[in-house]
């Protein structure tokens, strides 16, 4: 069978007083596949997503942010928003995918609080 193990570290953004004032988070995401297989990865739009913006919530409010590929576009769960294999795994050679998670500036100033989301990772062969 075919199987991957993922490594996805939390997104911590810290505290801002504006949505402006958030900076860029740099992270990756880690796989490690079994020989043989080549696959796509894909992020789900989480758990409040607006249109095509991601949103954290805290109560009723919400946070507007998004999380990019290397090309600054936005990493989705549909074909041309995945992240393709680098050629076929050994099953030894983990795989790195770096991404960058950013709150939007143009938004409105949200209330005071903790805000979080739950993104699922999904791997297809």
């Amino acid at each position: 069978t075919n199987d991957c193990t993922i490594t996805a570290p939390n997104v911590q953004f810290g505290s801002a007083p504006l949505p402006s004032a958030f900076g860029t988070v740099s992270q990756s995401i880690t796989l490690l596949c079994t020989k043989g297989i080549t696959y796509t990865v894909g992020l789900d739009m989480g758990s409040y997503a607006s249109g095509a913006r991601r949103q954290m919530a805290s109560g009723v409010n919400r946070l507007q942010y998004n999380i990019f590929k290397q090309d600054q576009s936005v990493w989705g769960p549909l074909a041309g928003a995945r992240v393709s294999s680098l050629g076929v795994a050994d099953g030894l050679t983990p795989q790195v995918i770096p991404y960058t998670a950013t709150i939007y500036a143009d938004q409105p100033a949200v209330p005071q609080g903790s805000y979080s989301d739950s993104v699922k990772v999904d791997v297809q062969f």
